[in-house]
């Protein structure tokens, strides 16, 4: 009975679960949870260096194909440079239409071929990998006539000149090596008339145009 009694009154006296701790006993630990952080710092976006735009130059060699330069023209060659210093350039280029033939009539016919150079200036803007520009131009040059079992005016060296616009892309643009094509318009200034004495057998239309495809190789 005795041992009862004390088991009561010690479990009455028990202080509860809740109350702060006794003297002399440091109070609980408490755990404070936190997110995993991350060791890997996000990296700023790369950004790509515009490509420097000092002094340039550049070889080309295209094959020519037109149409209204001479009778029956079709195809030529031209070789040129360009030079230029950020986005403008200058360009320098000689050219040669192949001999072509215009019948008259029958056996009559007339035999042509020319040759000249360019000149002029352009504009650039860099497409992803390609280069574009556009430029103005001026075209001189001279003809050679000649007729066949038939009189023709004129004939000999007859003089061309034109004005012209070309739209020119260039690819890789960072390469030693490349590729290029142009379309070309072209206004004569001074317009050629092949007659005969019964007719006009050709006129020099007044818009004419054509395209360059070829290779260019880019000086360091």
């Amino acid at each position: 009975m005795v041992s009862s009694w004390l088991l009561a009154t010690w479990l009455t006296a028990a202080p509860p679960t809740d109350s702060p701790p006794l003297p002399g006993l440091a109070p609980p630990m408490v755990l404070e949870v936190r997110p995993p952080v991350s060791h890997l710092e996000e990296k700023p976006p790369v950004v790509e260096p515009e490509r420097s735009r000092g002094v340039s130059a550049s070889l080309s060699l295209g094959a020519i194909t037109e149409g209204g330069a001479q009778p029956q023209s079709l195809l030529g060659v031209s070789l040129g440079t360009r030079v230029g210093a950020g986005r403008w350039s200058g360009v320098l280029e000689s050219w040669f239409v192949f001999p072509t033939t215009l019948t008259v009539s029958g056996s009559t016919s007339i035999d042509a071929w020319s040759l000249g150079g360019t000149g002029g200036g352009c504009g650039e803007v860099d497409v992803e990998s390609t280069a574009l520009s556009a430029c103005v131009l001026a075209r001189v040059g001279a003809m050679q006539l000649r007729g066949r079992h038939v009189e023709v005016s004129p004939q000999g060296w007859v003089p061309l000149v034109a004005a012209g616009a070309r739209l020119h892309a260039e690819w890789p643009r960072d390469r030693s090596l490349g590729v290029f094509v142009s379309l070309e318009l072209w206004a004569p200034l001074l317009r050629t008339r092949l007659a005969t004495a019964e007719t006009t057998v050709w006129s020099q239309p007044w818009v004419f145009g054509g395209a360059v495809v070829g290779a260019l190789a880019r000086l360091p």
